[in-house]
Order: structure tokens, then C-alpha cells, then sequence
């Protein structure tokens, strides 16, 4: 009896442990990823790097959202210590350089930079919002969990965009309300950026020169401090189990 209770208060302290963990008022570690979230994805509105048409919008161009997550000290109200080393989320590049949609027919969704879903090539917002919290993709999102929210519009992504011989996605490109527009007639500039649009959840290039979130990510959990709560538990579960050692070890010596 003694070592089942035991053991219940250990599997509490672990199920305290959602798949998202609070850090601070600003944070949220995502347990399934090993990846922490700036909680809202237009935290930089108001910086001197929201060079949008609005400055108060949190829409930077490419080159100011780089510059803004690199320079990022997000303050951790916990501990009263400011966290770094923030980055735009990543792309997962499986195949050849560029991304091929015909990777992504049918069952193999997600295998080359994964347009849509949260499979292996998705991004790291796609693994968020598609995996994490079960958004189906292709729809508005509307679980938004821990999170402040999740706007209209574009996010950046961290790489450039390289289309592949066989991409027919060529001349489409996201627009600032995060649709995926086909002009077959446009010259796009040499540079184009992956972006990733919040209103349906998906990939796509966009323009360096139009207007994203800045939706801040970094490896790891900045808390490497277990919560209180959790840590009580388990200090609980591992002093029942002790007694009650030493317990049968006392009658067996009787």
C-alpha cells in the first residue's frame, strides 16, 4: 500500500508537466519539442525595429526581424534575469537544396520542408501550431494554449527560400495577411524568404521587403530549475518509498 501511494505521487510530479510549461510571464517551454516561445508573436511591436507600416503592429521586414531576435533579451519575471539567444523558427530542409512539393502529396505530407502539417521537414512553427496544439492545418487556428494568441498574417522563418526544379510554387508568394497568392505573370526578386502564415497554417516564400512577426525561438528550456511544486512531489514519492524499505526491513529483521 505504502509503495503504491508512493509511486502516485511520483506519476503526479510528472503528470504536473503539461506539454507546455509557463516561464516567467513572457515565456512558454514547449516539453514536447524542447523548444521555449517568446509567448506572443508580435512581441518586438514598439521596438525600433518594427519598421512595418505600423510601429506598433510587431510586422518587421526580414532584415529587422534578424537583427531584432539577435539582439533579444526577454526578461524572465521568475527569476529577474533577462533570457538570450533567441533565433527566427527553422526549416527543415530533408531532400536536395529546395523544396519539392511533390514530396508533399498524398501520405508523404511533410517530407521535404513540409508545406503543410507537422511532419519530419516541417517547420518549427508548423510542429507548434499543427503539432503541439493540434491545430489542423489549412484553418484559422483557434487553440492558442498558453499562448497570447495567434495573429492574422505572416511569421519569418530562418531561411531562405530555394525553389527546386520540379516547384510549382514558383511564382506564388504570402502576402501580408498571410494568404498564398498565384501570380504565374511576376518577376520575383532573387531573394525570396520561407515565411510561415498564421491564418492557415502553411508555408511559403515571401518578399525580404514585406511585413512578418518576428515569432522568437530558442533550443532547450530556460528554466533548468524544476518547479517547486514538481520538485516537492517527487522528494514526497522517494521518502514514502524510503520508509516504507525500512519498514519490511524492520520486520525481517523481528
Amino acid at each position: 500500500m505504502i509503495k503504491i501511494a508512493a509511486l502516485s505521487l511520483v506519476s503526479i510530479a510528472f503528470s504536473a508537466n503539461a506539454t507546455f510549461q509557463l516561464r516567467g510571464e513572457n515565456m512558454v517551454y514547449d516539453t514536447t519539442t524542447d523548444l521555449t516561445w517568446v509567448r506572443s508573436a508580435s512581441f518586438s511591436q514598439g521596438s525600433i525595429y518594427d519598421d512595418g507600416s505600423s510601429a506598433t503592429d510587431g510586422r518587421l521586414t526580414y532584415n529587422a526581424a534578424l537583427s531584432w531576435v539577435s539582439q533579444l533579451k526577454v526578461p524572465d519575471t521568475e527569476t529577474s534575469t533577462l533570457i538570450g539567444g533567441w533565433r527566427l523558427p527553422s526549416v527543415n530542409d530533408l531532400g536536395d537544396p529546395g523544396c519539392d512539393p511533390a514530396y508533399t502529396a498524398g501520405p508523404n505530407i511533410g517530407i521535404d520542408c513540409g508545406y503543410v502539417g507537422s511532419g519530419p521537414g516541417a517547420s518549427e512553427l508548423g510542429h507548434l501550431i499543427n503539432g503541439s496544439l493540434s491545430n489542423p492545418t489549412r484553418i484559422v487556428p483557434t487553440n492558442f494554449g498558453p499562448l497570447s494568441g495567434i495573429p492574422a498574417g505572416f511569421a519569418w522563418l530562418g531561411l531562405n527560400y530555394t525553389p527546386s526544379v520540379n516547384d510549382v510554387a514558383g511564382r506564388s508568394i504570402l502576402t501580408v495577411e498571410g494568404y498564398f497568392v498565384r501570380e504565374p505573370s511576376a518577376i520575383w526578386p532573387p531573394t525570396l524568404v520561407w515565411g510561415f502564415a498564421l491564418s492557415e497554417s502553411f508555408q511559403a516564400p515571401a518578399m525580404p521587403n514585406s511585413e512578418g512577426y518576428a515569432w522568437a525561438v530558442r533550443t532547450g528550456d530556460v528554466s533548468l530549475v524544476p518547479e517547486p511544486s514538481v520538485t516537492v512531489l517527487l522528494a514526497l514519492g522517494i521518502a514514502v518509498l524510503s520508509f516504507g524499505k525500512r519498514i519490511k526491513r524492520s520486520k525481517r529483521e523481528a
